[in-house]
């Protein structure tokens, strides 16, 4: 009876346990989504009798940098093998993460694996894969994947968790381009899993693309939803939930989302517009149709939209083909107005003046208004279509392709920008009135310096532009010769677009370009400090870009102040974490501060993506030499010469494959050791 009183309990017992097990387990998980706190999860998880060889315990192993610990799965398949792909992404084999990810990317490795297999496509430099793979079916669902995808997002390393990001970006972008409103949902919330300081950004551009396809509850529903992330350490996210706002009328709401939080750099003239709202917005809006849009075609399918407003339906196919047959580009200046003119449309350019634009708005037609955005190294004219304004906050809302910027411009911006406008011939009489005013005037003459730069006649070009002394010509005459003068390695052309910029700074509104392309012009004459101080004050008028982080890398690396040039390259690389170049510069900065390992890990990732790069090649068999594993720097120059024969006998890629075949025979001890250097292709190794 005794025996059977025991057993009874042991029974009950093990009925009580099994349960708290999977409660403690579930428990520990959902704590760990909300915290990140690695070592309390692997607490929780061993106070729950969970298994050290379990993959949540590898990768909670990883993500506390225990890296050398990890053992591997054997070949499991599923979640089971995620913590394979991670330790191979550690150990920078892009081969062995391959492999592993083929065997994580299945049904059990949810989704995990198939964010797992996008990075290692991306790595690979098929980016266009990775975006396929994170928008595939079936769709992150927090309830079922916030747990997975957070643990591996703690254990990768940081560098590939930012390029994970940016491909999930990329990945929104499509979803927002293609109306996919479950996509762009289950795209934010995954990013929130996978790196909470990564959420704000992503949660503004997810709310800013439904807000754009029209679903401003969509957005404010999105903003309600934002898991764990802190709406007040990101000032933009603060705007975008305050435009949401003001797009709904909600007009308290604008007020309390703006309270205690700064202006965002490069958005500070639509925050503080925003921040003196007392009423909801009076609109004029055309509304127009958003189609997809990539940056190969924008240009065509903004024009497209503009001719579909004016009531001819048009698309971004017809915009290129008509260019290609007339040899010119889509973004050539007389594209725009030679396409719209075939349509049978009237078209008219401004510049410079926002109030006869607006004219043509209040009488419910669009246009589009040209901006100087910065691209690479340079400033180039990029269009919005311009559909609305607000009278009461000088804010005109436009159709804004690019997630990365704002769909509204503040009217002023105007004052130092182009438009081109189109009607149908029954309205004709809108622009006519309009044909001789300055605005009309000056748009011509601008439109006709443009279309001579595009014909190559740039001098002909910054003659004519010279011949107005408004602030908007004189914009365009800086950006010319900047443009000039970086392709050209021409000083005496920064000069003259420095002059440019100085006499266009005295109107404003301050535009990057005039700060970006003074201090270039103050660090070519020595003085750099004052150039740096330029590129600040332009940054906090556009925000962080690239060109100027790259611009003072460059002025720091002049200096030799490594810290501050690595610094530079930092917030360039967190802006482009997928340039292979901002690596390579990443790469070299820390070799020559001694940091080896970080180098051979920017530079591993820079040839992973661009495989054929003899710069990233030899600068890592370099390193590989300096620590005296010339076997490893001989296997990076072959790895690039086997994508790109034609390398082999590169005058860059010979003497780093003689050095470290040198290095490989001085170092052998045994015949069979000098195998390998009496195959080279080079006959001062054989000899």
């Amino acid at each position: 009876m005794r025996a059977t009183r025991l057993l009874l309990g042991l029974v009950v017992l093990a009925a009580v346990s099994a349960p708290a097990h999977a409660d403690d387990i579930a428990r520990a998980r959902s704590n760990f989504v909300q915290d990140r706190d690695v070592v309390r999860l692997q607490l929780a998880l061993e106070e729950a009798g969970v298994a050290p060889e379990d993959p949540d315990m590898a990768l909670v192993r990883l993500a506390a940098g225990r890296v050398a610990e990890h053992q591997e799965s054997g070949g499991a398949k599923g979640r089971a093998a995620l913590p394979d792909v991670v330790h191979a992404l550690h150990a920078l084999d892009l081969h062995s993460a391959g492999k592993a990810v083929l065997r994580a990317d299945t049904e059990d490795g949810g989704m995990a694996g198939a964010w797992l297999g996008a990075l290692v496509r991306m790595r690979r430099g098929d980016d266009a894969g990775a975006v396929g793979r994170i928008l595939a079916p079936p769709l992150f669902d927090w309830h079922r994947d916030a747990f997975d995808l957070a643990l591996v997002g703690a254990g990768l390393p940081a560098e590939d968790r930012l390029m994970l990001v940016a491909v999930a970006s990329a990945a929104l972008d499509r979803a927002a381009s293609r109306g996919r409103k479950s996509a762009i949902l289950a795209t934010v919330m995954a990013v929130a899993a996978l790196d909470r300081g990564a959420g704000t950004s992503v949660f503004a551009r997810g709310m800013r693309a439904l807000r754009r396809g029209g679903d401003a509850d969509g957005a404010e529903e999105l903003y309600a939803r934002a898991p764990g992330v802190d709406v007040a350490s990101s000032p933009m996210l603060a705007l975008e939930a305050a435009l949401t706002a003001w797009h709904r009328g909600a007009i308290k709401a604008v007020d309390s989302r703006l309270s205690g939080v700064d202006a965002p750099a490069g958005a500070q003239s639509v925050f503080f517009a925003l921040r003196r709202v007392t009423r909801a917005p009076a609109l004029i809006e055309i509304r127009t149709p958003l189609r997809e849009a990539t940056a190969a075609n924008l240009q065509a399918d903004l024009i497209a939209r503009l001719a579909t407003a004016a009531g001819v339906r048009s698309y971004r196919n017809d915009v290129a083909k008509w260019a290609d047959a007339n040899g010119l580009a889509v973004t050539d200046a007389r594209a725009a107005s030679g396409f719209l003119r075939s349509r049978k449309l009237r078209v008219l350019d401004l510049a410079g003046d926002p109030k006869t634009a607006e004219r043509v708005l209040a009488a419910g037609h669009a246009f589009l208004l040209y901006r100087h955005a910065s691209i690479s190294e340079t400033y180039r004219d990029v269009p919005v279509l311009v559909r609305g304004m607000d009278a009461r906050t000088g804010l005109w809302l436009v159709d804004e392709p690019n997630l990365d910027r704002l769909d509204v411009v503040p009217r002023a911006r105007a004052t130092k920008a182009r438009m081109l406008c189109a009607v149908s011939q029954r309205n004709e009489a809108v622009l006519q009135a309009l044909a001789d005013t300055p605005a009309a005037r000056r748009g011509r003459a601008l439109a006709e310096a443009l279309a001579q730069s595009d014909a190559g006649r740039r001098d002909d070009a910054i003659a004519l532009l010279a011949r107005d002394d408004s602030a908007v010509s004189d914009v365009y005459r800086a950006s010319l010769l900047h443009r000039i003068a970086l392709a050209e390695q021409a000083n005496a052309r920064l000069e003259a677009a420095a002059q440019a910029s100085n006499r266009s700074r005295a109107t404003p509104p301050l535009l990057g370009l005039e700060e970006h392309i003074r201090g270039q012009a103050l660090i070519l004459t020595g003085k750099r400090r004052e150039g740096l101080a330029a590129y600040e004050r332009a940054e906090r008028v556009v925000g962080p870009t690239e060109a100027i982080a790259l611009a003072r890398y460059a002025v720091y690396s002049a200096l030799g102040e490594s810290q501050e040039a690595l610094l530079a390259l930092d917030v360039a690389r967190a802006l482009s974490p997928l340039d292979p170049r901002i690596l390579l510069f990443r790469g070299l900065v820390r070799a020559g501060r001694g940091d080896r390992n970080g180098a051979r890990a920017d530079l591993r990732r820079a040839l992973d993506r661009r495989p054929t790069d003899v710069r990233v090649a030899v600068a890592l068999a370099g390193i590989d030499g300096e620590d005296g594993r010339p076997l490893a720097s001989l296997q990076v120059l072959r790895e690039a010469t086997r994508h790109a024969p034609a390398l082999v006998d590169s005058p860059v890629i010979r003497p780093a494959r003689r050095a470290a075949e040198f290095a490989l025979i001085e170092a052998a001890e045994t015949v069979e050791a000098l195998r390998t250097s009496r195959r080279s292709t080079d006959p001062e190794t054989r000899r």
